[in-house]
C-alpha cells in the first residue's frame, strides 16, 4: 500500500499537480494521524482490559483472606461462649456457703479465668492494596469504604484484647494468690488444702479469685459483642467482594 501511495505522490509531482499534491499529503498527515489515534485506542482498552483482570484477581484473593477471618472469627465466639458458661459455673460455686464437693473444689481450683483471644487476621492482600495505593483505583467507593473499616475494626480489636489481657494477668497473676496457684493443679491428694482455701472467704486470696470470676466475665462479654460486630463486618464485606466480581 505505501508503494502505491509513493508512486500517486511521484506521478502527481512530475506532472506538476501541486495542488492536487498538497491535497494528497493533507490527507495523508490525516491518515496517519488516525491511525495512530485507533493505535493509542487499541492500546488504552488492552491496558483498561490487562489492569480490570488484575484487579478482579485481587479482589479474589482478598475474598479468601476474609473467609480466612471469618472461620477464626467462628472459631473465637465459640470459645468465648464456652468460657462465660464455665466462668459463670465457677462464680456461682464461689457464692456458695461451702465448698466440699470434689468435681467443684476441682472445678474452681482449674478456674484459668478469661480466655481472650486475638483475630490474628490474614490481611497481606489487604496490606498490599494500601500499599501500592491499588484500593483506591476501585470504582466503587463503598467497597473501599467498607473494607478500610472491616481492617480498622480489626486492629481496634486487637488491641483492645491485649490490653484486656494484660488487665486481667495483672489481676490473676498477682502475689495475693500464691496460695491459690500453689493449690491450682487439684488432685485427689491436695483436695483438702483447696477446701481449707475455699472455705476462708475473708482472706485476700479467696476474694481475689472471685473478683477475677467477676472480672473474667466482664472481658469475654466485651470480647464476644467485638467479637460479633467483626463477624457481621466481614459477611457484609464478603457479600460486596462477590457482588464486585460479578
Amino acid at each position: 500500500m505505501f508503494s502505491l501511495i509513493k508512486k500517486i505522490r511521484k506521478k502527481l509531482i512530475e506532472q506538476g499537480k501541486l495542488r492536487n499534491y498538497l491535497f494528497y499529503a493533507i490527507g495523508e498527515i490525516i491518515l496517519v494521524v488516525i491511525g495512530i489515534l485507533i493505535a493509542l485506542q487499541i492500546n488504552s482498552l488492552n491496558q483498561k482490559r490487562l489492569d480490570n483482570d488484575a484487579a478482579i484477581n485481587v479482589l479474589h484473593r482478598l475474598v479468601q483472606d476474609v473467609d480466612a477471618d471469618y472461620k477464626r472469627l467462628l472459631y473465637i465466639d465459640s470459645t468465648y461462649t464456652e468460657n462465660l458458661e464455665n466462668i459463670s459455673e465457677v462464680y456461682n460455686i464461689l457464692a456458695m456457703d461451702k465448698i466440699e464437693d470434689s468435681q467443684q473444689l476441682e472445678k474452681v481450683a482449674l478456674f484459668s479465668g478469661a480466655d481472650i483471644k486475638e483475630v490474628n487476621s490474614v490481611r497481606a492482600t489487604f496490606d498490599e492494596m494500601i500499599n501500592t495505593g491499588s484500593i483506591y483505583k476501585l470504582e466503587n467507593e463503598t467497597l473501599i469504604g467498607q473494607t478500610i473499616e472491616y481492617y480498622r475494626l480489626v486492629d481496634e480489636n486487637t488491641y483492645q484484647s491485649r490490653e484486656d489481657r494484660r488487665e486481667f494477668r495483672n489481676l490473676f497473676y498477682g502475689p495475693e494468690l500464691l496460695d491459690y496457684w500453689y493449690i491450682r493443679s487439684a488432685s485427689k491428694n491436695n483436695l483438702e488444702i483447696a477446701k481449707k482455701f475455699f472455705s476462708d472467704k475473708n482472706s485476700d486470696g479467696y476474694k481475689r479469685v472471685v473478683q477475677s470470676a467477676n472480672w473474667s466475665g466482664g472481658l469475654i462479654s466485651r470480647g464476644k459483642n467485638r467479637n460479633t460486630l467483626l463477624i457481621e463486618k466481614n459477611r457484609a464485606l464478603k457479600n460486596l467482594l462477590e457482588l464486585e466480581i460479578k
